[in-house]
């Protein structure tokens, strides 16, 4: 190690790296950082724990967003690494984190994955934390200091909403790399119940807001700029949202985030997001098909609302960015074909689709589990793309390659200006959107696959 201590005032020296992995680019898109590909939005797990850590403690902290730049382990030059850690990105992470052990690093794990699926991954840390950390993290870096290092932290969802959050180290991100470089949270956690997401059991079932006045203080210097706010949910407490998008009215932002069917019919949310600058959201459809979309527990989807809700929105200048995953009970082949007649025809501004993906921790991959359909526990395999479990209305290859064909499908240029410049919405960004979800498509695919053969 080379920090020293002081106890006087700890007055520290300490080389820390965060690391937050995105396994996908590195199995398979090389290419993507090769020609300097940027990414979407910039991430605020790290630019926040950053943050938290006080400055009195003296360290030196390195941020690395694998979205944008490669990793290598052998070049880090730190006392502590903490790795964020997905599902897909598990295995890697623990082989990571044994090499850094095996030279005298202190390597901590944090995540989603290591919140749900603790004991499996103390094995390859000197700690982890489990939840957020803001709250934990300064706690931990004080216990290394001080020699009295513990073996897991833990924040409750709602203690880190309890202290004033930290407003995000950004300036440590190479924020030239991304579309949207401004990025923050104004809620946390989820108050609905979908059987296939894991935020309820990494949120502990709750549903948590800022301070409204805190949120836009910290908006203020960006006055005029593209803001993107990463909550899962924060339109769900009405009358909270309704009274934020009231005080950012004056900003003159442009805005973008996450919303939900349960808006569709919500005439004043609509009249306060166009006026405080929303310009595009995020919104799961999960599936076109209404048993799908029950089996998934996502009851306020309906469906034969979708396309009015899409033009509405796109009535008011905002662009629609749908999610949509295949592989439910109820589909049958021909949900791939369907879906993507059904985003050409909605002019959906923005596409991405997933296979239904049972992660450790949800409703799903009990039920899974117990009916004995789960094929695999190579967590790398669990990233949208693959078939890690038996479906029932379909063979896995099916849904493999009908995923494959609907990715390239709706990314085809025919279909990207069909949707951009039929939409009521269409900008340039949202061209320059699609070309990066195209070459995020073309990532994805794997190269044997055979477009035309599946689409003759």
């Amino acid at each position: 190690m080379n920090f020293c201590i002081v106890t006087e005032g700890l007055d520290t020296y300490m080389k820390i790296t965060l690391i937050q992995l995105y396994n996908t680019f590195v199995q398979q898109g090389q290419i993507w950082y090769a020609k300097k590909r940027k990414m979407g939005y910039a991430p605020t797990t790290l630019p926040s724990l950053a943050a938290s850590i006080p400055k009195e403690l003296g360290v030196e902290i390195t941020l690395i967003d694998e979205g944008v730049e490669l990793v290598d382990v052998d070049a880090i030059d730190a006392d502590v690494v903490g790795l964020s850690v997905m599902t897909p990105n598990a295995f890697r992470a623990y082989e990571m984190a044994d090499k850094l052990r095996k030279r005298g690093i202190i390597t901590i794990l944090g995540g989603f994955h290591p919140t749900l699926m603790p004991d499996e991954a103390r094995e390859h840390a000197d700690a982890i934390v489990r939840g957020f950390a803001e709250v934990s993290f300064p706690k931990l870096i004080n216990d290394i200091i001080k020699n009295k290092l513990q073996k897991e932290y833990s924040d409750s969802c709602a203690e880190t909403f309890e202290h004033q959050m930290y407003a995000p180290m950004r300036e440590k991100l190479k924020l030239k790399r991304y579309f949207l470089p401004t990025t923050l949270e104004l809620t946390r956690g989820c108050v609905n119940q979908c059987s296939f997401c894991s935020i309820p059991a990494f949120c502990e079932g709750r549903y948590l807001k800022r301070d409204i006045d805190q949120v836009i203080e910290e908006l203020r210097p960006f006055s005029r700029k593209r803001i993107t706010f990463l909550d899962s949910s924060p339109p769900e407490d009405s009358g909270y949202i309704k009274e934020f998008y009231r005080k950012l009215i004056p900003l003159k932002l442009k805005w973008y985030s996450c919303a939900t069917m349960k808006q569709a019919a919500d005439e004043e949310w609509l009249d306060l997001a166009v006026r405080s600058g929303c310009k595009g959201v995020l919104i799961g459809f999960e599936s076109i098909h209404k048993e799908s979309v029950q089996e998934g527990r996502k009851l306020f989807n309906q469906v034969d609302k979708y396309a009015q809700f899409i033009y509405n929105l796109h009535k008011k200048g905002i662009a629609v960015l749908g999610t949509f995953m295949f592989g439910f009970d109820h589909d049958k082949p021909d949900i791939f074909r369907r879906t993507a007649e059904f985003v050409d025809k909605t002019r959906m501004d923005l596409i991405h689709y997933a296979i239904f993906t049972p992660f450790p921790g949800t409703p799903d991959f009990k039920r899974l589990e117990r009916e004995g359909r789960i094929i695999t526990r190579n967590w790398a395999l669990y990233d949208g793309t693959h078939a890690v479990y038996n479906p029932s209305g379909m063979s896995r290859e099916q849904l493999e390659n009908g995923y494959f064909w609907a990715s390239k499908r709706s990314h085809t240029m025919r279909s990207v200006f069909t949707r951009t410049f039929g939409s009521a919405a269409g900008s340039l960004f949202t061209l320059l959107g699609n070309v990066g979800f195209r070459q995020l498509a073309n990532v994805l695919v794997p190269t044997t696959f055979n477009y035309e053969e599946y689409e003759d």
